[in-house]
């Protein structure tokens, strides 16, 4: 499975919103949005900005039959006749923010609703962006606010792992996450409640202008990416998203602040509480909904932590064989395994209700036999 910044994009270009990747240079941010093009079946085209004017943003001036008329240039001509063939197009504008301020005011009539020159880009073309952070020697500025508005964000950073499991691939691309065609009609009613249901107690949080520079270049909440965060909720809740993904969904829209204040509001509103399962595991009211149970989990396995003891361990064991029984089998064993790795390193014992885990147990049984080999 990919990290969930690979799987927020993938999510986000599926919406065709328009998502800007900040992140130094040499990581990969470009190779990245060309993989992901590809398992999200787009056609692509990468466009640096440091050789454009902004001609090739508010169209060519031509004489047509007496008149001046603004036609579109070579890239958006393609990603038209792409479209018109019934494909996805994904462009890329590398280096968005290392262009000068005229030229960035040209791009936004494309960020913002598709139009280069007199003529619409079809709705199945995703635009996004790279850019690297302001810094000593690399001639990146910050983004005008306005335009930084019209974007998700989403911050890039090197991870080892990936690229040590890349270069042993050979850059194989990752698993696709697709997001069902129905996800506005199933999820999105559901997404509203729960955004308007934050912005209802919290007004002031519907629209916060950034005072910084630094800020103003990123995500920040506006009606506009609230409703960025509604879509991108809506479409976590279509695709299982477990609680850190959805947190990052929020957060790519609305910034990193107003994230953790919404997800402390959010996760206050569960009347389920982690002591609860530890103190109640088998009278407690289970979650209806997949990912507030994997949020009440992750309680638990919190509050388990900071006060670990084999009594607390073998009742979320008890918690988790009753989430089996509710029918939720495979979300139980997902959620077991990460309690068989806690307790077999404080060596606890399972109770008799952990005996339907027992080929999780195993496998961390195999795990640690193979650690000491």
């Amino acid at each position: 499975m990919p990290s969930i910044e690979k799987q927020a994009l993938q999510i986000a270009i599926q919406l065709f919103m328009p998502v800007i990747i900040w992140g130094p240079p040499g990581i990969g941010k470009s190779s990245t949005l060309k993989a992901i093009g590809r398992v999200t079946k787009r056609q692509i085209i990468v466009e640096s900005l440091g050789a454009k004017e902004p001609a090739d943003f508010t169209g060519l001036p031509c004489i047509i039959d007496g008149e001046v008329r603004y036609v579109p240039t070579a890239w958006a001509r393609k990603a038209i006749q792409l479209a018109e063939e019934n494909q996805h197009v994904l462009v890329i504008f590398d280096e968005i923010n290392r262009v000068y301020q005229q030229l960035q005011n040209a791009a936004l009539s494309v960020i913002d609703d598709k139009r280069v020159g007199e003529v619409t880009l079809p709705e199945n073309v995703s635009i996004v962006a790279a850019a690297n952070p302001p810094g000593k020697g690399n001639l990146a500025t910050e983004l005008d606010p306005t335009l930084a508005n019209r974007f998700i964000h989403i911050s890039w950073r090197l991870n080892v792992k990936d690229w040590i499991d890349g270069m042993e691939s050979g850059w194989a691309d990752d698993e696709a996450l697709i997001v069902p065609g129905d996800w506005r009609e199933r999820y999105y009613r559901e997404a509203l409640e729960v955004i308007t249901g934050f912005i209802n107690v919290n007004p002031g949080a519907l629209h916060i202008e950034p005072t910084e520079a630094s800020q103003e270049s990123r995500a920040w909440p506006s009606p506009r990416t609230w409703e960025f965060a509604t879509q991108l909720w809506a479409a976590g809740l279509a695709v299982n998203a477990k609680p850190a993904l959805l947190q990052l969904l929020v957060g790519v829209a609305v910034g990193e602040p107003m994230k953790r204040t919404f997800w402390k509001w959010y996760r206050d509103r569960n009347l389920i509480r982690p002591e609860s399962v530890l103190e109640n595991p088998e009278g407690v009211p289970l979650p209806t909904k997949q990912h507030e149970l994997y949020m009440l989990f992750d309680g638990v396995m919190t509050h388990l932590g900071e006060e670990p003891s084999e009594h607390r361990y073998q009742q979320s064991w008890k918690f988790l064989a009753r989430v089996s029984q509710e029918g939720k089998t495979e979300v139980a064993a997902g959620l077991a395994l990460n309690l068989a790795r806690f307790g077999r390193k404080r060596n606890f014992r399972a109770p008799i209700q952990a005996s339907e885990f027992a080929e999780v147990i195993r496998r961390v049984r195999d795990e640690e036999s193979d650690d000491d080999h």
